[in-house]
């Protein structure tokens, strides 16, 4: 049985949180780690799900999410830190853990995949401690920090200990000043695995995670209920607490959800209400309330049963579908005396009404509030409000002066369209289906239009007559494409190239063909059909044909070939795996081509490269699951890279250079699809590495020493000994030495030479895939990991240029040993990857 334990620890800004609730509207960021495939203990069988789980729930509640599985503890670390570093630029941190946990010392650990645990003495070694995260937390200084561990408090290594750990589950912690601690069950305790695909405590935990205006109080005690009821009172989950203000994960501010009458509704007949109560009321419609029942009368006509209805604050909204009649029930809530009043006819013809205050809104269709289904933008000082259910917009006019909470009347924009414009001094607002999304469009005039380009959908759109429409009203845009992205116009036999909603035009080249007209942007040809007969301004698609001097590839067998203009240039290029497809970058035409699903056509017909770049800033990025690859000239580099949030955006430094590049929309485009990134400074680096001795950038000292006698051998990084956990192996008479936790290799040099057992430094090699090389006259070696990879029988190699070619036929990789014939002089090297 898997237990399962909750920490929730917030570290508060003291001033400001003393001041004032938290509203929903900060910056939230959260890291979830699911381990549930152990190599040395049993494995889970919820943590992954439960991660998930998580990471769907705290992305709805506006929470950047940070997500991976079964991790080492190298790689914990790692995650962690990062998330450390990027919290100091939010002001809200979550960090989520589901697997094994176990305590010692009166400290908490999370358990790693790969740990093994034969005494009490390696927790502090192979895990990482709880502490981490609470510290990094703390040093970000954010206003609101969550840690989460959904742990196993089950020893899973106690049957083969000597001794047990002390006690079950996790160790219990205080909850300082401004914080909360929620366990799943009492300290000391095993809590239930459930039954279903998440674990008691957290099903529970994601069922009300997401309830509106609920304090994290509020939320535990009905998560405590849910729990005590499902594990019949076998489980009791646990709070300590010492906060001083409100914390809600789901603060309704903008659009908030009405709450529906509580009374039943019992309507009246008219025969059964006299007219003596309405003798002093002069109003056609009045209304009157018990606890248990109440009346809406229409000219003496009972009609409270067939309305539709709403409370708007202490008031109750009630809509009548026969007569479209709206009525307001003044303060409803409050005014149970059983008394006839007047009621307010809110309007005999409109359906939508809204009323805000400070800031929150309320929306209501036909007496139903439908605040919590919309999407909203502000649109000056109105709001634009789109209800994807009904495909309707609507406009709340001057939104941010009326936060009276009266009800109004809501404009209908449309209930067809979904896609609207406004412009004034030539610069406009674009929405689309209530979303403003102007900062993500391209645009270009065509006339007195303007051709808009969206990036995240690629669909282009006309804004008609805009440079005389500069009146800031709104008005709906004309789709023109979904999948096209090139246009054309003319008259006068000069013509405008508009490419993703830019006007390329004075960037081009072209020639006549008959009555139209062929056009060179970039690498690729256009044909603007007709040309000679189309001078009339209009906007018309543009037809892409191929390009005369095209690049063509084929590959077989994971090896691949590349002509420009039937010229093989496969042998001068740089290239790494971009998912399935492979980049290709040409140092000398400065030109980056895309070899697209190069995985899986290994049939070795030719077929047309797409061009990327004809730039030397050849910089491209693709992301999963908020995990990088960044491809400059050629070369996947992420590894080699620090990286910041910016708003949805991310910032990217290569160390090794010191460039720049943005990763513009990061957080919204996680597809791994390959896009450019934005240069903000660009520092070339050559792709070759020394060619004497090692490489300085692979090749360090550091607190790495080593001792032998008996040859066997004993290693020790930063005072630990580790040498248990690594692989070796000879070359000529040192000794390779790879350690898998670390991802490093050491060079023990002349180890056969020196069992003294004295003490001596080792050499690190560090490079990310650890795979190495050397040559003498006798022929090459190969070292992966450190093992020896390379016999007589299980590689063919061919030259490029004056590189060798290498490849591996057990494992399908090839390797490029750069420079070999000036490099025969038994030195290890790194070896280069190339296809995979």
């Amino acid at each position: 049985m898997r237990s399962i334990v909750v920490l929730l620890l917030f570290v508060l800004s003291a001033i400001s949180w003393q001041s004032h609730a938290q509203t929903g509207n900060e910056k939230r960021l959260a890291l979830i780690i699911g381990n549930a495939d152990y190599q040395n203990a049993n494995k889970l069988l919820n943590p992954v799900n439960d991660a998930r789980s998580m990471k769907k729930a705290l992305s709805g509640l506006g929470f950047e999410v940070m997500q991976y599985e079964n991790l080492t503890q190298r790689e914990m670390k790692q995650v962690i830190d990062e998330f450390g570093r990027k919290l100091e630029s939010y002001e809200v941190g979550l960090f989520y853990f589901a697997g094994h946990g176990i305590q010692a010392n009166g400290n908490n650990y999370l358990i790693p995949i790969e740990t093994n645990l034969t005494n009490e003495q390696q927790i502090e070694y192979d895990c990482v401690r709880a502490d981490r995260v609470l510290g990094l937390m703390e040093y970000a200084k954010s206003k609101v920090n969550i840690v989460i561990l959904d742990a196993c408090r089950n020893n899973p290594f106690k049957r083969s200990w000597s001794r047990s750990a002390q006690g079950e589950g996790l160790a219990f912690m205080n909850a300082p000043s401004g914080s909360l601690i929620a366990y799943a069950t009492a300290p000391g305790k095993t809590a239930s695995d459930g039954s279903g695909s998440n674990g008691l405590y957290t099903e529970a935990l994601l069922q009300n995670l997401s309830s509106p205006d609920l304090t994290i109080l509020q939320i535990f005690q009905n998560v405590r209920k849910s729990v005590v009821d499902q594990s019949a009172r076998q489980q009791i989950p646990w709070e300590s607490t010492s906060l001083i203000g409100d914390f809600y994960f789901n603060k309704t501010q903008a659009g908030g959800k009405e709450q529906q009458p509580i009374k039943k509704l019992v309507a009246k007949e008219s025969s059964t209400v006299t007219s003596k109560p309405t003798t002093s009321i002069n109003s056609r419609a009045i209304w009157k309330s018990d606890e248990k029942t109440w009346h809406l009368l229409d000219n003496q006509v009972q009609i409270a049963s067939r309305t539709k209805y709403s409370y708007a604050g202490d008031d109750l909204l009630a809509y009548d579908p026969e007569t479209g009649v709206s009525y307001l029930l003044p303060g409803y809530s409050h005014l149970t005396d059983n008394v006839f009043r007047p009621a307010e006819i809110l309007s005999e013809r409109e359906q939508y009404f809204w009323r805000s205050k400070d800031l929150s809104f309320y929306v209501y269709d036909k007496g139903t509030s439908i605040s919590t289904e919309i999407a909203h933008s502000k649109s000056d000082d109105d709001l634009l409000v789109y209800h994807p259910q009904t495909n309707t917009t609507l406009l709340l006019e001057k939104y941010y002066q009326l936060q009276d909470n009266r009800l109004r009347p809501a404009d209908v924009v449309s209930k067809t369209e979904n896609i609207f414009w406004k412009s004034k001094d030539n610069k406009y607002l674009f929405f689309i289906k209530g979303e403003q999304v102007a900062s993500t469009t391209s645009s270009a005039a065509v006339n007195d239009d303007l051709l808009v380009y969206h990036e995240k959908t690629g669909s282009s759109y006309i804004l008609k007559n805009f440079y005389n429409l500069q009146d800031d009203k709104l008005r709906s845009a004309m789709l023109i494409s979904s999948h096209k992205d090139v246009f054309w116009s003319a008259f006068g036999n000069k013509f405008h190239l508009y490419v993703k909603g830019k006007d390329v035009s004075s960037q081009v080249t072209n020639k006549w063909s008959g009555s139209d007209l062929e056009v060179y942007y970039g690498d690729n040809t256009y044909l603007l059909k007709n040309f000679a007969n189309l001078q009339d301004r209009q906007l018309r698609e543009a037809i892409v044909m191929e390009t005369a001097g095209k690049v063509e590839w084929k590959a077989e067998n994971n090896l691949f070939y590349v002509k420009d203009n039937n010229k093989e240039i496969q042998l001068q290029t740089v290239y790494a795996m971009a998912g399935n497809d492979l980049l290709v970058y040409h140092p000398d035409k400065q030109k980056t081509y895309l070899l697209e699903n190069y995985s899986h056509l290994q049939d070795n017909q030719w077929r047309s490269a797409r061009l990327l770049s004809s730039s030397p800033q050849s910089v491209f990025w693709m992301s999963e699951d908020n995990v990088y690859w960044l491809y400059v000239q050629g070369k996947q580099v992420a590894q080699e890279t620090t990286s910041a949030a910016e708003g949805r955006n991310l910032l990217v430094t290569h160390t090794t250079t010191g460039s720049k590049y943005r990763l513009s929309g990061f957080y919204d485009l996680q597809d791994k699809q390959l896009r450019a990134a934005e240069v903000l400074s660009f520092n070339a680096s050559s792709t070759k590495t020394s060619t004497s001795g090692y490489s300085d950038s692979y090749k360090r000292k550091g607190n790495v020493t080593w001792r032998s006698k008996d040859n066997l051998y004993w290693l020790y990084v930063n005072g630990e000994q580790i040498a248990k956990r690594t692989k070796s192996v000879f070359v000529d008479s040192d000794l390779l030495v790879y350690d898998p936790t670390d991802n490093l290799s050491y060079v023990l040099e002349s180890y056969k030479d020196r069992q003294d057992d004295q003490i001596r430094s080792a050499t690190i090699l560090d490079s990310s895939d650890q795979t190495w090389w050397r040559a003498n006259d006798g022929g090459y070696y190969i070292y992966v990991k450190g093992e020896l990879i390379t016999t007589a029988t299980n590689v063919q190699s061919y030259w490029a240029d004056s590189d060798l070619i290498v490849y591996h036929k057990p494992s399908g990789i090839t390797y490029r040993l750069e420079d070999y014939n000036a490099n025969k002089d038994d030195q290890l090297r790194p070896a280069f990857k190339v296809i995979e």
